[in-house]
């Protein structure tokens, strides 16, 4: 028979993830692993944020701050539909929807591909003509997953930044 393992994990100021495996034998605790040894014991996560926030020369990025990144590209996929309704309510007429740097942001549709209903596809079609008109990359339902494709058709490189929802 197979056993049963459960994992727990809790966030702290002083450790980033605190892990206790409790397998039906016994317990395993687990401790967190740094990027380095320093004193300064900084995630490695804080430490790329770090290198792509606008943030005062000196401030130093921690885990719950609230910065600004530019990131060099932003994947949306099925949601993009809601941040179309966004932009109507900020620039009115579609016509008048800018994007500043149409290559920063990928639509990439691969959350609800099984249903094939009319509204569905409309609310594709609708996403496919945006991404168009404003020379947005678009990859329909289909393609793959989305953050996969950012990987495959060379959005997310090394030393760069790139975010996706």
């Amino acid at each position: 028979m197979a056993s049963v393992l459960a994992i727990r994990c809790a966030f702290s100021s002083k450790t980033a993830l605190r892990c206790q495996f409790l397998p039906p034998s016994g317990q395993f605790t687990c401790a967190r692993f740094y990027a380095s040894s320093n004193q300064s014991r900084r995630s490695l996560v804080e430490k790329i944020v770090q290198n792509f926030a606008e943030v005062p020369s000196g401030q130093v990025v921690k885990s719950g701050d609230y910065v600004a990144i530019k990131p060099h590209h932003c994947m949306t996929h099925d949601n993009t539909s809601a941040v179309i309704k966004k932009f109507k309510g900020f620039f009115g007429a579609p016509e008048s929807m800018k994007i500043a740097n149409s290559r920063q942001p990928v639509f990439a549709l691969d959350h609800n591909v099984q249903d094939k209903s009319p509204e569905n596809l409309k609310k594709y079609k609708d996403i496919e003509a945006f991404a168009q008109r404003l020379g947005v990359d678009f990859y329909p339902a289909g393609r793959g997953i989305g953050h996969q494709v950012m990987c495959e058709e060379g959005y997310a490189w090394p030393l760069t930044l790139a975010v996706a929802s």
